[in-house]
């Protein structure tokens, strides 16, 4: 779950995460087209939207080592 609304996922993918990250490093210029960014996150979210919130798939991995020697 990415968020209980469109726009709490939207400002969730804006915070964290590859566009998260894209968004902070284009400063300035994201800022001045945050609407429009917004509305085209909103957008791909969309039909991950349920009437329980909006909920992506995902998978994380553990990963453990021991050197032999």
């Amino acid at each position: 779950m990415v968020g209980n609304t469109l726009d709490d996922a939207v400002e969730f993918q804006l915070a964290l995460g590859p566009a998260g990250e894209i968004f902070r490093e284009a400063g300035v210029d994201a800022e001045r087209h945050r609407e429009e960014i917004a509305a085209a996150i909103k957008a791909g979210l969309a039909p991950f939207h349920t009437e329980d919130g909006v909920y992506l798939d995902s998978s994380s991995w553990k990963v453990t080592a021991r050197n032999p020697r």
